[in-house]
């Protein structure tokens, strides 16, 4: 039944976050996707991150958290953490990252982790 739940929450996320885009091409094409600084969630301090250790970071730190971590696609990632029935999607680059719907908790763990 939990299986059930998740694939299926993970399969309407997957819609909602797709829609009709294509994904970038290279990871920097992506940045532009995160909007404005003003609108992003988080900074990332740490220079010369590529975006390669920026999602081996997150996946981690997640993981380590008890956040369960399925990378979408290049630029996003949807965090499940089952005692709690929280369900956010990350969306980074080597610059920065967004969650939504916004967590201070999982916001805090990233933010730790990256810088």
């Amino acid at each position: 039944m939990k299986k059930a739940f998740l694939n299926t929450t993970l399969a309407v996320l997957a819609a909602l976050t797709l829609g009709c885009s294509a994904t970038p091409s290279s990871p920097e094409a992506g940045a532009s996707e995160l909007g404005t600084p003003e609108e992003k969630t988080g900074y990332i301090h740490k220079e010369h991150m590529s975006h390669e250790k920026v999602l081996k970071a997150i996946m981690k730190a997640g993981e380590e958290n008890g956040w369960i971590m399925t990378l979408l696609n290049s630029h996003t990632i949807i965090a499940e953490n089952v005692e709690s029935d929280k369900v956010s999607t990350i969306k980074f680059n080597a610059h920065s990252f967004d969650i939504s719907p916004e967590n201070a908790n999982l916001e805090n763990i990233l933010s730790d982790a990256l810088n």
